[in-house]
């Protein structure tokens, strides 16, 4: 596809002159195809500046040059703040997990024949019963009596 551009002061003269040949023309399209072919673009670029030019001026509803500018820029920014945000959260988590890690190793002051017995500060109380039970059954892994007693409470 061949494209051409064209220079900001093209543009002007061409909106100037289409504002001027749309007194002397029936129609909006006939003033475009005239100023069109005088200027040596396309139709629709043409309508695509005019467009433009009254937007920039504030005549029709619509998005300016500047405030298009302003518009991209800001969904960049918003773009990059959510990126962050996602690390963050990211970097919290692994932080908030390492801590935990050190709080649990922090708690553990012994260590028997098979392995290190964890205190019970750090435990929610349903860990402490299931840790209680399980040394109570002992080795074998069948519940003995103070182990059904435990449950029975």
């Amino acid at each position: 596809m061949n494209t051409k551009r064209y220079s900001p002061e093209v543009r002007e003269r061409a909106v100037r002159l289409f504002e001027q040949a749309l007194h002397e023309h029936s129609s909006r399209w006939a003033a475009t195809c005239s100023v069109a072919e005088k200027i040596g673009c396309t139709t629709e670029s043409l309508r695509r500046w005019v467009k433009q030019a009254d937007i920039d001026e504030g005549r029709p509803d619509g998005l300016s040059t500047r405030g298009g500018e302003e518009m991209k820029a800001l969904k960049r920014e918003v773009k990059e703040l959510r990126r962050a945000n996602e690390i963050l959260k990211t970097a919290s988590a692994f932080f908030t997990q390492a801590e935990l890690d050190r709080q649990l190793k922090k708690c553990s002051p012994y260590r028997t024949a098979r392995g290190p017995v964890w205190g019970r500060a750090a435990l929610h109380p349903v860990a402490v019963f299931f840790f209680e039970l399980l040394r109570i059954q002992g080795s074998t892994g069948q519940p003995t009596a103070s182990a059904r007693t435990l449950v029975a409470r």
